[in-house]
């Protein structure tokens, strides 16, 4: 049942409003019927327990929307991929120049790599038709982690054998080794053992035989 619609004063005016009732009244929308209080919490225990039925189709278009690697490069943009690099579920890579990643990198589920970003300077203009634009190439080097949901921004490098933290956003370079994370991510520490030198060995030497100032050859006498 319909609320009682104020009648207008002209007649063609409760002529428009007679149809759009008449059209709400047999438009093919029925209600919405929740399920009773006791049946909820059932349905609920049988889809924990894994015996909730959902359609294959539906199954099937659910899969397929969360299994989508997306690489997208239109005009002249550029995407290089090194051999061994893995993209897991829902990653996406955007070009509008050119995104490179190295080899043997890995990106978690929902990772986005992009060189870009869209325009929205112009008032006069809507922000989907300004375009995009760019601070330059991306760069990920070889041997590169990045956890769940990481996003890479426009201009940016991140050295080799670097490990990013989950739901980071890279908004500046990372140097090889090292470890990052946060919004913007900084650097925490490094990621891997710095390799000992020769001169490293010389300075552990002379410690271990008493050199007080610590210099590779001294010889002093520890006081």
């Amino acid at each position: 049942m319909l609320p009682r619609v104020a009648t207008p004063a002209c007649g063609a005016e409760v002529a428009l409003v007679r149809a759009q009732c008449a059209a709400l009244e047999t438009a093919p929308h029925p209600p919405r019927v929740r399920a009773p209080a006791r049946v909820r919490p059932l349905a609920r225990a049988r889809e924990r327990a894994g015996g909730a039925q959902r359609g294959p189709a539906r199954d099937r278009r659910a899969h397929a929307a969360r299994a989508h690697v997306w690489l997208t490069a239109p005009d002249r943009a550029r995407i290089r991929i090194g051999s061994g690099t893995f993209l897991n579920l829902g990653v996406m890579v955007a070009s509008v120049e050119l995104v490179e990643i190295g080899d043997h990198c890995m990106f978690a589920n929902g990772c986005f790599i992009t060189d870009g970003a869209h325009r929205f300077d112009d008032p006069d203009r809507p922000v989907p038709w300004q375009g995009f634009t760019t601070k330059g190439p991306t760069r990920v080097g070889d041997n590169v982690w990045c956890g769940a949901n990481v996003v890479v921004t426009s201009g940016v490098s991140i050295g080799e054998r670097c490990v990013i933290g989950a739901n980071s956003v890279v908004t500046r370079d990372i140097p090889p080794s090292r470890c990052g994370a946060g919004i913007p991510a900084r650097v925490l520490r490094r990621s891997t053992t710095p390799t000992r030198s020769a001169h490293d060995d010389q300075v552990e030497r002379a410690v271990e035989a008493g050199c007080r100032c610590r210099r590779s050859g001294c010889g002093s006498p520890r006081r």
